[in-house]
């Protein structure tokens, strides 16, 4: 049943999250407005999208004030926003034709509600979270171990270049990379869920992604760089991921 959750649902989130990170990248009005429409089905589909919109919201503010857009054209950009979210419209609509199986009561306000944000499955605010020392070093502790069992030692490492590599190429994705990171990392430090490591998945790929930049802009340097030693680093740096 992971598994399927994990085929399921989690490669979809992080087709979305992906899908954001590359339109961002170079953007425009129009990319925008997509990045905007994406978002809102991406939030539909699962709530951990939530943690990537603070630094899109940021970067796509910041690049409509550089660009002296008209304040009235941001309107569009919500209006495409809760269009993407209208998707939530076939949750009443699916249960007013007494479908055999349902999952929630999204017939009336309080059962949508709770459905859209999913309080069922919660296990408490935040600042209870944190109150709970013991159980937030141990899945801290759990979290640490999947990183590092999924991308080892080496892996890990290469992520701090890869993200001096990013940061040089596009401050803006780098800035929304780093600020998803440390948002999915505190949510899964603090809430418990038996998906904890499926809500992680789109954050291993982020850490891989940083990983394989890192990698390939130390070979490309030590490819540059006038000192043989320097040199023949790029021949150690290939075999590194293996190790």
């Amino acid at each position: 049943v992971q598994a399927c959750a994990v085929a399921e649902v989690y490669s979809l989130n992080l087709l979305f999250v992906l899908s954001v990170l590359l339109l961002i990248v170079k953007a425009s009005y129009r990319k925008l407005l997509l990045v905007s429409f994406v978002s809102g089905l991406a939030v539909t589909h699962h709530l951990t999208f939530v943690l990537v919109l603070p630094a899109v919201i940021l970067v796509s503010a910041y690049w409509l004030l550089k660009q002296k857009i008209p304040v009235r054209k941001w309107s569009m950009l919500i209006i495409f926003f809760l269009l993407g979210c209208s998707s939530l419209i076939f949750l009443p609509v699916r249960e007013s034709v007494t479908p055999l199986q349902v999952w929630g009561e999204s017939s009336n306000l309080e059962g949508f509600v709770s459905l859209v944000t999913a309080s069922e499955e919660s296990t408490g605010s935040f600042l209870s979270g944190l109150k709970d020392s013991v159980a937030l070093k141990s899945r801290f502790s759990n979290l640490k171990l999947l990183v590092v069992d999924t991308l080892t030692i080496p892996g890990l490492v290469l992520v701090l270049p890869g993200m001096l590599f990013l940061y040089r190429r596009s401050r803006s994705l780098s800035i929304i990379v780093v600020s998803y990171l440390l948002f999915l990392t505190a949510m899964v430090t603090v809430y418990h869920s038996n998906e904890s490591a499926s809500f992680y998945v789109p954050g291993l790929a982020s850490l891989w992604f940083l990983s394989v930049a890192g990698l390939a802009y130390l070979i490309k340097q030590s490819k540059t760089s006038r000192y043989r030693p320097a040199r023949k680093l790029q021949y150690l740096l290939l075999i590194l991921p293996s190790i």
